[in-house]
């Protein structure tokens, strides 16, 4: 019975820290650009943005402890278009942090991003928890749909360049989370924010420690690890 009981403890300590602690994730795509292959197994640290914890259908989102990324992190998250409610068999994402919460981009029309404003690029302000965002004609469709995907007390509609918000117009929005543009490397535009949009603390998982092990799946067993791929750190 003892044995038996140190065996279950063992089982549920290594649910646990599988469930908040670290988390392994497949690359499935070939898309990636340098930095990820098709078949790496990716470790992700769970509490380097907080511990997100589980059964939030019931209860919303909620986390253990405050970090947040950095510029250059690669993230896992959730794909930001499948809305706030509950990511129980939602799509996993991993990209890397080009811009946080307050940080001012430069837009172009065809919603490429970049540090520094040139000809034909417009300034956009990353949402921030609690601070404004004044709606111009070049963010006002991506501030519309994270409105609607990510802050659910709200129902936003444009009207030209006009940004309704529960019927009223308004000239700045306050966010109630931050907000991530993220660029996964991928040669299209299915990739990054460009495509999905905003990145919401809501959907962080964590921060990629390290490539743990690579597999060629179209080679045999014996012949399938990348060996220069083991526990490299991207």
């Amino acid at each position: 019975m003892c044995t038996l009981a140190v065996f279950l403890a063992a089982c549920l300590i290594l649910w646990l820290i599988r469930l908040l602690v670290f988390g392994q994730y497949t690359v499935s795509s070939q898309r990636f650009v340098g930095c990820f292959e098709q078949g790496d197994h990716l470790l992700v640290s769970k509490t380097s943005y907080g511990i997100r914890l589980p059964l939030t259908e019931y209860t919303g989102w909620r986390r253990l402890g405050d970090g947040k990324p950095q510029r250059g992190d690669w993230m896992a998250f959730y794909m930001p278009t499948d809305g706030y409610e509950n990511h129980k068999g939602s799509t996993v994402c991993i990209a890397q942090c080009l811009a946080l919460p307050g940080d001012t981009v430069a837009l172009t029309k065809d919603m490429k991003v970049g540090m520094k404003q040139g000809k034909g690029s417009f300034p956009f302000a990353i949402p921030a928890k609690g601070r404004r965002v004044y709606i111009t004609k070049w963010n006002a469709r991506l501030i519309c749909n994270t409105i609607n995907l990510h802050e659910p007390c709200h129902c936003a509609e444009l009207r030209g360049d006009t940004l309704l918000i529960d019927g009223h117009t308004t000239p700045y929005v306050v966010f109630s989370q931050d907000y991530y543009w993220a660029y996964s490397g991928q040669q299209s535009n299915t990739g990054d924010s460009r495509y999905y949009g905003l990145v919401p603390q809501s959907h962080l998982i964590g921060r990629v420690m390290l490539i743990m092990y690579s597999i060629k799946q179209e080679e045999p067993f014996y012949r399938s690890i990348r060996k220069d791929r083991l526990f490299k750190i991207p």
